[in-house]
């Protein structure tokens, strides 16, 4: 919840309005990458500020409010521990990272969302919501 107050309510939207939507959405994206370089590789944290920063920061251009946001992160947090297990002992599954297959399938000691899988799953989403924004569906509601 304060990652989402920090980089979406006041990051994101002091950007936009410094800049324009875009660029507060980029930059807000870019630093959510740079909070999580100390939890692994660069490549890693270039892919948590694409798949996180942008599928987290679009909902909430697209609606002006934090909750699907802060929804989503909780969700995904949520699946991965407490479901999925990993890096806690505590989940329904216990999910360790395997050294035999490749980081990027994996995403190694960070977890699935440093993995290439997350990666493709986040592009899927931020294209689907640029392409709906295009049609008119979900129209961005201007700066935040």
């Amino acid at each position: 919840m304060l990652e989402e107050l920090a980089f979406r309510a006041i990051l994101l939207r002091l950007f936009a309005r410094m800049f324009n939507p875009v660029a507060g959405l980029v930059i807000s994206s870019a630093l959510f990458g740079v909070a999580h370089l100390t939890h692994g590789t660069p490549f890693q944290a270039l892919e948590i500020a694409f798949n996180a920063g942008l599928t987290m920061g679009i909902p909430y251009m697209i609606t002006g409010r934090l909750w699907m946001s802060v929804g989503m992160h909780i969700g995904w947090d949520f699946t991965e521990e407490s479901l999925l297990g990993v890096n806690t002992t505590h989940g329904f599954l216990l999910s360790t990272p395997d050294p035999t297959h490749s980081v990027l399938l994996t995403g190694g000691a960070y977890g699935p969302d440093g993995s290439l899988f997350a990666a493709l799953v986040g592009a899927l989403f931020v294209v689907g919501m640029l392409y709906s924004n295009k049609r008119g569906w979900f129209p961005f509601r201007g700066n935040p």
